[in-house]
């Protein structure tokens, strides 16, 4: 696979963001480290972006080690397919705080969720000089909190929560995560914080790799197209009919500790299967 990998520095407002193309899948992905520390993160927001990127249910789909050699001569990179880029900076909150206190890094971070992927996307399509006029950059830090609430507001709306999209989800045997808490006759939150707290599910409810092997659950990526064109991974966790019979075993044999979660859960249910 090395030969099909072509690496690249690029420069973004005055930093160089290290980029690797995979020529085989056309993909390109950015090092995590390398756009934060353009963006100016210390080195804890540097290590929880790398951890966010890694675990969060959506950008995990557009998260890529790479080993040694490739982007960095003597690490592994933890990087991001450049398609997730806008949302993963997205998801990094811009608060007062922030504003008040290093309206520098503020107006980076923008520029970052704004333009990075243009500019980086550009880069391997014409590998000569790239002019970031050309990219209408904000100069101010108002200039590019407005252009960044915009942004955000778009985000939410092209985000619709996993809940919701179960419902376009085609019928194939498996059930969501809402149906099979009312079939269990309990809510869906507590059901879910009891399985990250016995290690079913993990801590971004995405299912144990020990219940996937089992096939417990099944996880189905699927492709949100926005009307500017935007494309957004889903990754939904669904039950199938085996991972519900074992769900029920599973209360039932820690009905007791359950009940910390949902107080009344043993008069709702009544006889349980021994």
């Amino acid at each position: 696979m090395k030969n099909d990998l072509v690496a690249k520095s690029v420069d973004f407002l005055g930093n160089e963001i290290m980029c690797v193309k995979d020529e085989s899948t056309e993909k390109i992905y950015v090092g995590v480290r390398w756009i934060c520390n353009g963006i100016g993160f210390a080195r804890g927001q540097i290590n929880n972006e790398v951890i966010r990127v890694q675990n969060d249910i959506v950008l995990k789909s557009g998260c890529m080690k790479f080993r040694a050699g490739v982007f960095d001569e003597n690490n592994e990179t933890i990087s991001i397919e450049l398609d997730y880029l806008p949302l993963w900076l997205a998801k990094i909150s811009i608060t007062p705080k922030m504003q008040a206190e290093n309206p520098e890094l503020t107006l980076r971070l923008v520029n970052y969720q704004l333009k990075a992927k243009d500019v980086l996307a550009q880069a391997f399509i014409k590998p000569k000089e790239i002019n970031l006029d050309n990219f209408n950059i904000p100069t101010t830090l108002s200039e590019a909190l407005l252009l960044s609430a915009n942004l955000a507001k778009e985000n939410e709306e092209m985000k619709p929560k996993a809940e919701q999209f179960d419902l376009y989800l085609d019928s194939d045997g498996t059930i969501s995560f809402n149906e099979s808490a009312k079939a269990l006759k309990t809510g869906r939150n507590r059901l879910m914080a009891f399985l990250r707290n016995k290690g079913i599910l993990n801590q971004d409810n995405s299912p144990s790799q020990y219940c996937l092997d089992r096939k417990y659950f099944e996880v189905k990526t699927y492709t949100y197209v926005v009307k500017g064109g935007n494309k957004y991974q889903l990754a939904i966790t669904r039950i199938t009919s085996k991972g519900q019979d074992y769900m029920y075993r599973f209360l039932t044999k820690y009905i007791d500790e359950y009940c910390g979660y949902d107080p009344d859960y043993k008069s709702r249910i009544g006889e349980v299967r021994k």
